[in-house]
């Protein structure tokens, strides 16, 4: 790694922190979208439902890139300062972000900035492709029930990693 601090270590315990605490931002949000009920009309209530679920999803992976903008921690804008970060983890976090992109700005402009890297990473990895919600037809993403949870689960992944990485580092 290159030039960690005491510093850096405790801005990625705060971040930790942080993502710990958001947990029931995402179970709020998810039980809101259950709220919709319109009497007599089971149909359009599930319509509806799954309209908002799918909009939360969206949210809910915009809120946690967010959240590691907020922090200095998007890889791609500190590649010199996170250089440690496994292959397999940047691969997953621009497809992550291919999405996040997608679901903020639309399919074009910023969205296209990562494109690349999650074509690649739906080849390697074709499961993603269902969870991502991800649509050959249309080029259209939508993220499926989960999705949301899987991006910050690996989230707290990477960022343990780096806590661990910085510690070690700071420890030599």
């Amino acid at each position: 790694m290159n030039g960690m601090t005491d510093k850096h270590l405790k801005a990625l315990i705060d971040l930790q922190d942080r993502l710990g605490t958001e947990k029931y931002v995402f179970d709020g949000l998810h039980n809101k979208s259950h709220a919709v009920y319109y009497d007599g009309k089971p149909e359009v209530t599930q319509e509806i439902q799954n309209k908002v679920d799918k909009a939360t999803e969206f949210i809910h992976i915009i809120y946690i890139y967010a959240i590691l903008d907020g922090a200095g921690f998007i890889p791609k804008k500190q590649a010199k300062l996170y250089a440690w970060i496994p292959q397999a983890y940047l691969d997953e976090f621009k497809a992550w972000a291919h999405i996040r992109h997608t679901g903020a700005h639309t399919p074009n402009g910023r969205a296209r900035s990562c494109a690349k890297e999650f074509n690649a990473f739906i080849n390697a990895h074709p499961e993603f492709e269902r969870i991502s919600g991800y649509d050959t037809d249309t080029n259209t993403i939508n993220p499926q029930a989960g999705g949301a949870h899987r991006f910050f689960e690996f989230v707290k992944k990477m960022v343990q990693q780096a806590i661990v990485d910085c510690g070690n580092e700071l420890n030599n």
